[in-house]
């Protein structure tokens, strides 16, 4: 019973990679092998969660015991139940966004960041978060991804049902502007996409939408 509470050893030997680290290889090549590996990694995790969303939806940790697919992770994978249980939550989701799932399967994104826009994406705003995703980084992301939240919680308070369309009109321009933010920010030189998408002094643009872009910005800064 105790051989139950660990993780199953892997199959194939991990020695190999730990052989693959040379001795002072220059900082480009280590750089490289730390990103190439983080791209297998996230794919590797989307596969993972794949086979979490299976498990769970055909009642695998159903042994009359364990009370949900969480408890099954935190007993059988060594997982926290908290991270189980949103693990969990983001298997299910991916189910719901291929265009993220494509993306997380590619390895092009982590699961810190999918972890965050399942959150919120729908169908209708999965491209959005997919873009914000793919150039913010995983700070930024979080934290966009609360002060949406935020935004639709205040505005169903206040508006009722056109609180969601609201929220989502407000996010595009808020989103261009991260993603040229980062670009530029990473010397890719594209901060055009902040002027492409709106923002204060265009034209159509009012006191009200400038103050509400100022304030996310300090939000997300």
């Amino acid at each position: 019973m105790e051989a139950a509470l660990h993780p199953v050893a892997p199959s194939q030997p991990l020695e190999p990679y730990a052989r693959r680290v040379v001795p002072r290889q220059s900082l480009r090549d280590l750089e490289a092998q730390i990103t190439e590996l983080t791209g297998h990694l996230n794919a590797a995790t989307y596969y993972w969660l794949t086979l979490i969303a299976e498990f769970d939806r055909r009642e695998g940790w159903g042994d009359g015991a364990t009370r949900s697919c969480a408890h099954w992770l935190n007993w059988k994978c060594g997982i926290d139940l908290g991270a189980a249980r949103e693990r969990v939550r983001v298997a299910h989701a991916l189910e719901e966004l291929p265009k993220i799932s494509e993306a997380m399967r590619e390895g092009r994104l982590s699961y810190s960041k999918v972890r965050a826009i399942t959150r919120v994406a729908t169908e209708a705003t999965e491209d959005t978060f997919l873009q914000i995703a793919i150039h913010g980084t995983a700070h930024h992301v979080e934290k966009l991804v609360r002060v949406f939240r935020r935004a639709k919680e205040a505005e169903e308070l206040s508006r009722g049902g056109t609180a969601a369309g609201a929220a989502e009109r407000h996010l595009v321009p808020r989103a261009g502007w991260l993603v040229g933010h980062q670009s530029h920010a990473a010397g890719g030189g594209r901060g055009a996409l902040h002027q492409r998408d709106g923002g204060c002094g265009e034209s159509g643009t009012t006191d009200i939408d400038c103050s509400r872009e100022r304030r996310f910005r300090g939000n997300v800064a």
